[in-house]
């Protein structure tokens, strides 16, 4: 809860606050249920303040009302002539400063300027963020770990291979999942020992979507996956050598080489 500092009415012995409270907030929604106050008070004892009229209250850009009547008296003792609860919309990144404003105008006469109050209300949490990627290797196990926003969120974690397809390896995960990408989806890096795989991780709370994020890492092929050489077959390739001697001569025979081989993934 904040409150303003004490602001000035046109009798000089007449103060006025502004006091923001959080009721509630709805994470889902991304929205807080406020209360403000406006509270009146005498700097002096033994007098009283009282007459018809209206106190103003201005909160997030909407401006209300409440009527004052004389049995609502202003004594040194404080009383709240403004009270409301108001839901107040979040920004997408959870956080909102609210602005408030107060003001009076009583018949006694009684009145002031409008005044303003602003404070940052509690930032909502949004969706959860990848704290890390534990393991990196086809057909070996990858932990992904989560900084939970909120402990009643949930997350669909999902893979996307380096093809650009994007498989889902969990659902209602809290703080980490873990899961085997295929040995065979090595295939998916040609020419190379490595390529660009990705995490997204869906913050959900109570079934409703909070929102995503997403982390990109490095995958590698195990160095167990090598190509297999099937045959080498070196022949003679001088013409009339093979069939004069049998057999390769030193500083004449030129070797014409045959290999056979098989690709892995």
């Amino acid at each position: 809860m904040g409150t303003s500092g004490a602001m000035s009415t046109s009798n000089g012995y007449v103060k006025y606050n502004i006091t923001v409270s959080t009721n509630w907030q709805s994470v889902g929604e991304n929205y807080s249920s406020v209360n403000v106050k406006v509270n009146f008070w005498r700097t002096n004892s033994g007098y009283q303040t009282y007459g018809t009229g209206t106190v103003y209250c201005k909160i997030n850009g909407t401006t209300y009302s409440a009527s004052v009547n004389t049995s609502q008296k202003i004594t040194s003792s404080g009383i709240t002539l403004f009270n409301r609860d108001v839901a107040v919309p979040h920004n997408s990144d959870g956080s909102k400063y609210l602005d408030t404003s107060a003001w009076i105008s009583l018949n006694t006469p009684l009145s002031s300027s409008e005044q303003s109050y602003g404070e940052w209300l509690t930032t909502i949490p949004r969706a959860s963020s990848i704290s890390g990627i534990n393991g990196n290797t086809f057909g070996s196990s990858i932990t992904v770990s989560i900084n939970m926003a909120s402990d009643s969120f949930t997350h669909i974690v999902d893979y996307m291979r380096p093809d650009g397809n994007r498989f889902r390896i969990g659902e209602n995960v809290g703080t980490s999942c873990t899961f085997t990408p295929a040995l065979e989806d090595s295939n998916y890096v040609t020419n190379s020992s490595q390529g660009t795989a990705r995490i997204y991780v869906d913050t959900y709370q109570n079934g409703t979507f909070i929102g995503w994020t997403s982390k990109d890492f490095t995958i590698y092929v195990p160095s167990s996956v090598v190509p297999t050489i099937n045959s080498v077959n070196l022949t003679e390739n001088t013409s009339g050598i093979a069939s004069k001697f049998g057999c390769f001569v030193q500083g004449k025979s030129t070797i014409k080489g045959k290999i056979l081989a098989s690709g892995a993934y």
